[in-house]
């Protein structure tokens, strides 16, 4: 996904790429900070009120756990990313001439 910016670099228009999952989590993070304030903040004056301050939390304790189940996903793709790597790398050394000076000895 990408957006157009016009800002900088003399008023051109650049494109910023960034991953879908990145916008998620910007979103996320401010939900939660709005329901952290919501959830704390909030007037309560009886007890429909703390029924909804209970909610709050509820909605503050999702939004977090939806935020780390994506950061883990993130994770969890960096490391097939360097496992493909490695395992690449692995392939080339195993492919690479064998030296025959030190097959036979000398």
């Amino acid at each position: 996904m990408s957006i157009r910016s016009k800002e900088g670099c003399h008023n051109k228009e650049v494109a910023i790429l960034f991953d879908d999952r990145d916008l998620i989590l910007h979103k996320l993070n401010d939900a939660i900070f709005y329901l952290h304030n919501k959830a704390l903040k909030g007037r309560v004056t009886d007890a429909k009120n703390e029924k909804v301050r209970i909610a709050w939390f509820k909605a503050l304790a999702y939004s977090c756990s939806i935020y780390n189940q994506i950061k883990r996903d993130v994770e969890l793709d960096q490391l097939r990313e360097e496992v493909e790597t490695l395992k690449n790398h692995i392939e080339m050394l195993d492919n690479l001439p064998k030296d025959k000076g030190a097959k036979n000895g000398g």
